[in-house]
């Protein structure tokens, strides 16, 4: 994933409210694309790139070893990203929700009823969640998605 990147890009994940079908996940790529041709923080064009994962999560990339983003670049592509997901027909999800796996499944629920998950014993030490405050290329890597009792997850419901 963003091979031509380093571990230190910075990365900013948008998780959809809902699974996205193949061909909406298709337009939020190909229009997150479109608008980073010309993303630009104090005019000079930022080196970044964009993916979608499991049809839910739109992750932009931004190399900033020759140019940072800045405060209104960063607005320009949470405006960018908002409208485009308004124009598949979704949201964004609420930032405090909880990402999961089930089966092959991306789930999204709050942290109120996933700590009724995990003290009903549905959560596993397995379970396959998402940290999306991750905010480096190499912490997407490595940690974005991993076994509940290695994430942050254990230790704010308790380890399974």
């Amino acid at each position: 994933m963003f091979d031509d990147f380093d571990d230190s890009a910075r990365v900013w994940i948008f998780a959809a409210d809902k699974t996205l079908s193949d061909e909406q996940t298709a337009e939020v790529f190909n229009r997150l694309a479109d608008f980073l041709e010309s993303w630009a923080a104090h005019g000079k064009a930022l080196s970044a790139s964009a993916q979608v994962f499991h049809n839910r999560f739109a992750v932009v990339c931004a190399n900033e070893a020759q140019v940072q983003a800045s405060g209104c670049s960063i607005d320009a592509l949470f405006r960018a990203i908002k409208d485009i997901f308004a124009d598949v027909g979704t949201s964004g999800s609420d930032a405090s929700n909880i990402f999961y796996m089930q089966d092959e499944e991306v789930l999204s629920i709050s942290r109120a009823a996933f700590k009724q998950l995990v003290d009903q014993g549905a959560v596993a030490g397995s379970t396959r969640v998402f940290d999306n405050s991750v905010t480096t290329l190499s912490a997407l890597r490595g940690g974005w998605n991993r076994a509940y009792n290695d994430s942050w997850h254990a230790q704010l419901f308790g380890e399974l």
